[in-house]
């Protein structure tokens, strides 16, 4: 509420001589607003607003967080996959080694190391050069070819 002062008039008295100050007071006038009915509504309306904005903003940060977390996991799941990649690795690395192999061979295949009475050179001769038969002419080319060289000789 808003108010308004305003100095009261002067008490006059019959006389228009000194009037001392207790005699003046101050007269309140109280102005009071009228009530509008669209102010309710704004209000609700801001209100509503404003609560729907700070529903929105905690769904994101659920969301968010949600996110965050499969994130996580996923990371938690790489490292432990890569891990386990290593291992596999080191693993088969080490079923490959030429010792293991022959250590299977021996002991399960019951195969042995040749000696080298049992190893045989063989000889392959002409092994870096490759002969390529030449075509053999057809009739009339050979015809056409004898011809050519007919001519020649005789032009000189």
């Amino acid at each position: 509420m808003s108010g308004k002062y305003r100095t009261g008039e002067k008490n006059k008295k019959k006389s228009d001589s000194i009037v001392s100050e207790s005699e003046t007071t101050p007269e309140i006038l109280q102005i009071k607003n009228e009530n509008k009915g669209g102010s309710k509504i704004a209000v609700f309306f801001i209100t509503a607003l404003a609560v729907l904005i700070c529903s929105m903003v905690v769904i994101t940060l659920d969301r968010r967080n949600r996110v965050y977390s499969e994130i996580t996991s996923a990371n938690t799941q790489l490292a432990t996959l890569e891990a386990e990649n290593v291992r596999i690795r080191s693993e088969l690395d080490a079923k490959v080694s030429l010792k293991n192999v022959e250590d299977y061979a021996e002991n399960v295949l019951h195969m042995k190391k040749i000696d080298n009475s049992q190893i045989e050179y063989i000889k392959i001769q002409n092994s870096d050069i490759i002969s390529v038969p030449e075509k053999e002419d057809s009739i009339f080319a050979k015809a056409g070819s004898f011809i050519d060289k007919c001519l020649e000789y005789l032009k000189g």
